[in-house]
């Protein structure tokens, strides 16, 4: 009997890594918005320093995409507030079979050191691609690569 064992793939992407995971910040007539992105050539002042991931626990696979083989990525968009947690998480490309769900139970639970503007904590919207794989038989069973839902 062959154990099947998933392998799962958390890759945590802030602004450094990819200027495609920021988006532009609506025009808030606030002098402070509730959020600030990380600062970079592109992102003008007020911006902040990317938080600092402390703990990002790997997210379990759902029983129905393990039983169709799906594997893929669920990029997804939250704020990490001035204490740490994670808030607002919301799926940007999804995969369905209940890897979303799964994707955005483990990001809930991330903690990070948090972002700072003029040394003070602050709350930063970042992006984050969780990958889902597996090291099975699904070759056998011809793997189905997930097309991201609209």
């Amino acid at each position: 009997m062959q154990i099947h064992r998933p392998m799962r793939s958390v890759f945590l992407i802030v602004f450094v890594l990819g200027p495609r995971l920021l988006w532009a910040q609506e025009a808030r007539s606030s002098a402070s918005p509730e959020f600030l992105f990380v600062c970079s050539e592109k992102q003008p002042q007020p911006c902040a320093t990317a938080p600092r991931a402390i703990s990002t626990p790997e997210p379990e696979y759902s029983e129905e995409a393990r039983r169709k083989c799906l594997q893929g990525t669920v990029e997804l968009r939250f704020i990490v507030g001035p204490d740490g947690s994670v808030q607002q998480v919301e799926v940007v490309k999804p995969l369905g079979m209940g890897l979303d769900e799964a994707a955005i139970a483990t990001v809930r639970t991330w903690k990070f050191e948090p972002g700072t503007h003029d040394g003070k904590p602050v709350a930063v919207k970042l992006s984050a691609d969780v990958s889902f794989s597996l090291i099975t038989d699904c070759k056998e069973k011809k793997i189905k690569k997930a097309k991201p839902r609209k």
